[in-house]
């Protein structure tokens, strides 16, 4: 998301408007959301609305169990995977993972697994087994070097949606070493990921992402960075983001948006929402006992929530690793 900011503001301030860039800033949009390609301006779904749709589609599945339909895609990509002699994910669960996300989209699903193994696993050497033994010394980078930049939030509705705040007001991605922090840094977001989707209703439900964009602007970007990062964000791994909501933005941020509106897929429209903090529990659905003081709500801040929320998460996917079968 930050590097979504930071692609709107970029074309924004140097390339003569939104309109006069429109496609990259719709491709940056695009590609964030692993699966479901989404983003929505003001006034389009709330999260409540999300959280019907939601059960509606995912009536009491699960957390280890795949439907016939899903064992079909699972089975198709294992065996498109085979066929062009590209190594399997390294579980059952994290091969399901990518076929829920891509859904039946089998040619998806094998870009994306080619890309973890090309930019995760082979240059950053993140291994499943080392971040489960919780012996990883990127574990909590961000709030180690921008302190408060990712906050915990109870999981939000009735989807149980696992829910986290980006505070964009203290990351400043120029001040990474990409020589001796850059892994660090990448392995702390898979950490993320993974803890993002324990099992599979986590991935069948997807996750809130709430940033904190006040204030947001070119220092949220860094181009050097970016290209190493955002191909891991955007094509290697599969994460499904249901709301992804733009909070203090202010003004400005809101123009931008309802300049890019024509530019995005109608999904994308749909999962973006450009409000105040205030709104987020007014209008939106959200609880403000499940959320951070710095987005309106009214958990204060804990400096090892985060670490916490991390290895708790990552025990719940070891049991979903165990237990998930195609």
């Amino acid at each position: 998301p930050p590097h979504w900011i930071g692609h709107l503001v970029e074309s924004h301030t140097r390339g003569g408007g939104l309109l006069a860039r429109g496609m990259p800033v719709a491709k940056a949009a695009t590609t964030t959301t692993a699966d479901e390609e989404g983003l929505s301006s003001e006034g389009s779904v709330t999260q409540c609305e999300s959280e019907r749709e939601t059960q509606e589609q995912h009536p009491g599945l699960h957390p280890h169990e795949l439907t016939e339909e899903e064992r079909g895609w699972c089975v198709a990509l294992r065996n498109r995977l085979n066929e062009e002699l590209i190594p399997l994910p390294s579980s059952d669960f994290f091969l399901a993972q990518y076929a829920l996300v891509s859904k039946a989209n089998t040619e998806k699903g094998v870009k994306r697994v080619r890309a973890y193994h090309e930019h995760v696993a082979s240059v950053h050497r993140y291994n499943v087994d080392a971040a489960l033994a919780g012996d990883l010394p990127g574990l909590g980078f961000y709030n180690k070097k921008w302190p408060g930049c990712i906050e915990v939030c109870g999981p939000t509705g009735d989807a149980k949606h696992p829910t986290i705040v980006f505070n964009c007001s203290v990351y400043r991605p120029s001040d990474v070493d990409q020589k001796t922090e850059l892994t660090d840094m990448v392995t702390d977001k898979m950490l993320l990921f993974d803890a993002l989707s324990v099992d599979l209703n986590d991935i069948r439900v997807g996750c809130h992402v709430i940033n904190q964009a006040h204030g947001a602007g070119l220092h949220n970007f860094c181009s050097s960075l970016e290209k190493k990062i955002s191909v891991i964000s955007q094509d290697a791994y599969p994460l499904k983001y249901t709301s992804m909501p733009l909070v203090d933005g202010g003004w400005t941020l809101g123009v931008l948006m309802k300049v890019a509106k024509p530019f995005l897929r109608q999904k994308l429209r749909e999962r973006l929402l450009v409000c105040k903090g205030t709104d987020l529990c007014e209008a939106h659905g959200y609880q403000a006992d499940d959320l951070p003081t710095v987005v309106g709500g009214t958990r204060e801040l804990d400096a090892g929530r985060y670490e916490a929320f991390l290895r708790e998460r990552l025990a719940q996917r070891a049991k979903s690793i165990a237990a998930v079968r195609i």
